[in-house]
């Protein structure tokens, strides 16, 4: 597997991986959802093997510290 490397995999790179038999992926975390398409369609048109899109998703855990606390 390529590991999901934000600014470092590429489109070439996730495509070659999967076209060798590994699971290739590109970070989308930092992407504008027109770019995060554009990398889809563009791995699309290199492989049709699986491919991974990494999303990471921050969330505000604060407010469960109160229960946790008792």
């Amino acid at each position: 597997m390529l590991p999901p490397m934000a600014g470092l995999s590429t489109v070439e790179l996730a495509a070659a991986v999967g076209e060798a038999g590994g699971l290739g992926s590109i970070d989308c975390a930092v992407m504008e959802p027109q770019v995060v398409a554009k990398a889809i369609h563009e791995l699309r048109a290199l492989t049709n093997k699986s491919i991974n899109l990494a999303f990471k998703v921050l969330i505000d855990v604060s407010w469960g510290r109160e229960r946790c606390d008792d």
